[in-house]
């Protein structure tokens, strides 16, 4: 073996016990791997952008559902680095609290709040070293609940009267002055014939008890004075 031939393997063993330390360093029998940071998900949030100009924001007042939000903030315009705030009015003269705050907003930057849940009521926004008003932000309070299926249905509300042909609840009296229908109505209806046969009967009846009235005068005056009863 000439001397570069030996040379060239000595390197090739140096190169290969060095590679094996490295690959062993710092390793022992058992270690567990360290554990790799977690990744927290993306919270869900509405987005709402607003823009604030010299002394004021572009939008003057804002409605909202409840649930979380993230607000997008845009300096418009003005040469200095702006602070947004949105706050809690406090109760009782108490002084508000602050529930998202985004400073150093550079002219033509716009920077992102964290996520903020908003619960009804009323809560206001501004840029304090704008500075701009107390914009007032409303956060609806949600509708109620739909009633269950089946639970009251076809039945009038308490004091009110059933629409006209409507049969009442079982055990329910007809509210007063509403027709009731089916059997109820045809039982009115006849009644309203009996009526209007006796009173047919009564004018019929008038010529017979004025002729009978006449037959007693005039037998009356055929009695001599003497036989009439005192």
């Amino acid at each position: 073996m000439g001397t570069w031939q030996r040379l060239g393997a000595g390197l090739a063993l140096v190169a290969a016990v060095a590679l094996a330390g490295c690959n062993g360093k710092g390793k022992k029998d058992g270690d567990k791997p360290k554990d790799q940071p977690k990744i927290e998900p993306a919270v869900e949030a509405e987005s709402v952008s607003l823009t604030m100009q010299a002394g004021m924001f572009v939008q003057k007042s804002l409605t909202l559902n409840p649930g979380k939000y993230r607000f997008f903030v845009t300096n418009d315009g003005v040469e200095r680095p702006l602070t947004f705030l949105l706050e809690k009015p406090g109760e009782g003269g108490a002084a508000p609290s602050t529930l998202a705050k985004v400073e150093g907003i550079g002219a033509g930057e716009t920077k992102t709040s964290e996520v903020v849940e908003l619960a009804p009521g009323m809560h206001q926004y501004s840029s304090p070293d704008n500075p701009t008003p107390r914009y007032r932000l409303n956060v609806k309070a949600p509708p109620p609940p739909p009633a269950p299926a089946g639970e009251g249905a076809g039945k009038p509300a308490e004091g009110e009267k059933p629409a006209e042909g409507e049969k009442p609840a079982e055990g329910e009296k007809p509210a007063e002055g509403v027709k009731p229908s089916g059997d109820a109505t045809g039982a009115a209806a006849v009644e309203e014939k009996g009526k209007e046969l006796g009173e047919a009967v009564g004018e019929a009846a008038k010529p017979v008890e004025e002729k009978g009235k006449e037959a007693g005068t005039a037998i009356e005056g055929m009695i001599p004075e003497g036989m009439k009863n005192p």
